[in-house]
C-alpha cells in the first residue's frame, strides 16, 4: 500500500498512477496517455522545471486550449509544490498583460498558435531564464526563438530531492466571472480536493476519511469513462479532469466543441458520464442528436451532468425525451467555494416549474442577507449563499476583495460569491442567480436567469440574455436579447406574451432585441457586458 500520502493532488494522483499504470488516464483528440504516461512525462517535466529554480509557491501559466500537455503541465507544477495559472486563450494582448503581471509566473507553457498575442503581451520579469516553453504545432518549429520546445523540456533526466509536499500547499484558479478583471483564487490543496468532492466515494454514499482509501476502493471496483466538455483554462474543466483521474478513471476531453464529435466520442469510448456547462452546450449537443437520434451507439451513456451555467427546463426535456434511461445530474458551486449542491432533476416536474438548479445542500451552507446575517433555512426564505468549512484562502492581490466575499460570520469564516438562493424544502434551495447580474426594476428584484429561461423555453428561440438598462421611469428596464432559431424571426410582443405565461408581469422584458448569435464565454457564461451594449448601439441606431 502506498504510504506517506496526503490530502495533495499530486500524491494522490502518483499513488492511483502507481496502483493502474496501464489503465487509460486521459483522451484528447488523437492524444491518448495511460496512467504511467502522465506519470512519467509529468515527472520528466517537474524535473525540467526545477532545473530552472521553480518550486514551492512559483507558478506556471499554461496558455493553451485542451490538450495533453495541460494536463502534464498542470501534474508537473504541483510534483514541485508549484501551482498553475490557467489563462484564457481568447484573452487580447492587453488582457493577457494583465493576468500575468498579476500573477507573476515563473514560466509559460504556450501553444503555437498563441504566440503572436504572447509575443504582444507585456511579460513581466518573474518569468526566469529559459521559462518561456512552446508546445509546437507547426512543421517549422518553435514560433518564438527564446522559447524551449516542449518535448525538449520532457528530455530532462534530472532527480528531484523529495520536496515534502503538504496539504497546505497553493493551488490558484483564475476567474473572469461575467464581469471584471481576472481574480487569482488562492486555496490550499486539501481544502479544494474536499471542497469538490474528491474525499467522497458516490458508490457507498460516504466521504473518505484517509486519503489511501482512493485507490483500495477503485481497486475493487471496474473503471468508468466521463466525457468532459469544459476547458481547461475554466475550473469545470480542470476539476472535471482531476476528479476523473484521481479515482483512476478515464477522462475523455475534447479539442474544441463539435456536438456530433461528442455523441461520437460516447459510441467510441463507452462513456457512462457526459458532463457540460449548461445550455450553452446542452441546447447544440441534444439538437445534434435529434438531428440523428439513429446515429450513434448510447447504450452505456448512465448519467448526464450539467454544472457552471444555467440548464434550463426546456432544454432538460428534450434530453429525457431522447434519452429516456439516463439520469440527469444539475450541480452548483464556485471557484471560490467549490461545490455547493448537486442533485439529480427529477424526470418532467420541472418543465412547467421555475427555472434555476434545486439541490441539496449539506450542513456547511447556508443563506445570509445583506448583513452578512445567518438566514433560518425554512421554506420561502431568500438569501445569498454562503458555505463554510473547506473553502478558498482568498483572492490574490486582493485583500479587500477577500475581507469582502470571505467574512466571518459567528465565529466562523465563510465564503459569499454572491449568488441568490430560495429554500424550497427542508436541506434544498433553488438557486435564483447571481446578484451581480440581477435588475432593479421599479424596486423590484429580477434574476437574469429566470428571464431567460422563459425566453428559451419559445419554440422560436434557441438562446437569450437578459440585461438591465437605464430607464427613466423604472431605474433599470429588463431587456432581453435573443438569438433566434434558423430562418425564425419572433417579434418582440410574441416573445413578452410568452413570458408572461410563466413571470410575474415586472420581471416581463420591457422589449426584446433580436441578435445574429449570443456571445458568451468559453465555459459558456454569458457575456452580460456584450449584451448591454449590443442594446445601447440597437437604441442609438433606432434614434
Amino acid at each position: 500500500m502506498t504510504t506517506g500520502v496526503t490530502w495533495n493532488i499530486a500524491d494522490l494522483f502518483e499513488q492511483t498512477a502507481k496502483r493502474f499504470p496501464e489503465r487509460q488516464a486521459l483522451v484528447i483528440g488523437e492524444q491518448r496517455r495511460s496512467f504511467a504516461d502522465l506519470h512519467d512525462r509529468s515527472a520528466r517535466l517537474a524535473a525540467h522545471f526545477h532545473d530552472l529554480g521553480i518550486g514551492t509557491g512559483d507558478l506556471v501559466a499554461v496558455y493553451a486550449e485542451n490538450c495533453a500537455e495541460w494536463v502534464e503541465t498542470m501534474l508537473a507544477a504541483y510534483r514541485i509544490r508549484a501551482a498553475v495559472v490557467n489563462v484564457n486563450y481568447r484573452y487580447t494582448a492587453h488582457e493577457l498583460t494583465y493576468l500575468l503581471n498579476d500573477a507573476r509566473p515563473a514560466a509559460v507553457v504556450f501553444l503555437s498558435k498563441f504566440a503572436p498575442t504572447l509575443l504582444e503581451a507585456a511579460l513581466p520579469t518573474s518569468i526566469v531564464r529559459g521559462g518561456l516553453i512552446e508546445i509546437v504545432s507547426q512543421p517549422a518549429g518553435p514560433s518564438i526563438p527564446a522559447s524551449t520546445p516542449y518535448d525538449t523540456a520532457l528530455l530532462s533526466t534530472s532527480a528531484i530531492d523529495s520536496v515534502g509536499r503538504a496539504a497546505d500547499d497553493l493551488y490558484v484558479m483564475y476567474t473572469g466571472g461575467t464581469t471584471g478583471s481576472p481574480k487569482g483564487v488562492m486555496w490550499r490543496h486539501e481544502d479544494v480536493l474536499k471542497a469538490h468532492g474528491v474525499d467522497f466515494d458516490a458508490g457507498s454514499r460516504r466521504t473518505i476519511e484517509r486519503p489511501e482509501e482512493i485507490v483500495e476502493i477503485a481497486a475493487g471496483r471496474d473503471p468508468t469513462t466521463t466525457i468532459a466538455l469544459g476547458q481547461l483554462m475554466h475550473a469545470n474543466g480542470t476539476w472535471s479532469v482531476l476528479k476523473t483521474i484521481l479515482w483512476g478513471n478515464l477522462v475523455v476531453l475534447q479539442p474544441t466543441f463539435d456536438p456530433p464529435a461528442v455523441w461520437a466520442a460516447v459510441e467510441r469510448e463507452r462513456a457512462q458520464v457526459l458532463g457540460f456547462v449548461g445550455d450553452a452546450m446542452g441546447r447544440p449537443l441534444i439538437e445534434a442528436l435529434a438531428a440523428n437520434p439513429e446515429a450513434y451507439d448510447l447504450s452505456s451513456l448512465a448519467v448526464v451532468a450539467s454544472a457552471a451555467a444555467a440548464f434550463t427546463p426546456a432544454v432538460q426535456q428534450q434530453f429525457f425525451d431522447l434519452l429516456p434511461r439516463v439520469t440527469l445530474v444539475e450541480t452548483i458551486g464556485s471557484s471560490e467555494s467549490g461545490s455547493e449542491g448537486s442533485a439529480p432533476i427529477p424526470r418532467g416536474a420541472r418543465v412547467s416549474g421555475r427555472a434555476g438548479p434545486r439541490v441539496a445542500v449539506g450542513p456547511d451552507v447556508a443563506l445570509v442577507d445583506e448583513s452578512n446575517q445567518l438566514i433560518d433555512l425554512v421554506p420561502g426564505a431568500v438569501g445569498r449563499l454562503a458555505r463554510t468549512g473547506h473553502i478558498a484562502l482568498g483572492y490574490r492581490n486582493d485583500p479587500e476583495k477577500t475581507a469582502k466575499t470571505f467574512p466571518m460570520i459567528g465565529g466562523r469564516r465563510w465564503c459569499i460569491p454572491g449568488d441568490y438562493a430560495e429554500v424550497i424544502d427542508t436541506g434544498a434551495i433553488l438557486l435564483m442567480g447571481r446578484g451581480s447580474a440581477s435588475i432593479n426594476t421599479g424596486g423590484e428584484k429580477v434574476f437574469a436567469e429566470e428571464v431567460e429561461a422563459a425566453l428559451k423555453s419559445h419554440s422560436s428561440v434557441y438562446d437569450a440574455v437578459v440585461v438591465g438598462v437605464p430607464d427613466d421611469r423604472w431605474g433599470q428596464a429588463v431587456v432581453g436579447v435573443v438569438q433566434p432559431r434558423h430562418g425564425l424571426l419572433p417579434t418582440s410582443q410574441e416573445l413578452r406574451d410568452h413570458c408572461r405565461t410563466t413571470l410575474a408581469s415586472y420581471k416581463v422584458p420591457k422589449r426584446v432585441l433580436l441578435v445574429t448569435a449570443i456571445r458568451r464565454s468559453p465555459s459558456g457564461k454569458p457575456d452580460y457586458t456584450w449584451a448591454r451594449s449590443a442594446v445601447a448601439d440597437a437604441e442609438e441606431a433606432a434614434n
